[in-house]
């Protein structure tokens, strides 16, 4: 037991439930956080990715996950040419 842990400080028959409560809202707080919705949209699009890959042959789901890689390289063309035209 932990020093900072109270659960083992109740009775025996609360500390199931209180273990379970906290449990609970741990998982919350990390489906709260924006990193978390992050990971788990991009793990849905990998896995898309590979099922299509797997279903319909290679090339869609190299053309998805090509999707990925290019998002990130066209949104800074994109800001860098409106950065540039703004300040020439």
């Amino acid at each position: 037991m932990h020093p900072w842990d109270w659960v083992g400080l109740l009775p025996q028959e609360q500390r199931r439930h209180a273990r379970r409560r906290r449990t609970r809202q741990r998982w919350w707080a990390r489906l709260r956080e924006p990193r978390s919705w992050l990971v788990g949209l991009l793990g849905l699009e990998l896995g898309l990715a590979a099922l299509l890959g797997a279903g319909t042959g290679a090339m869609v789901g190299a053309l998805v996950v090509l999707q990925l890689l290019l998002a990130p390289w066209l949104g800074w063309l994109v800001w860098w040419l409106v950065w540039t035209e703004f300040h020439n």
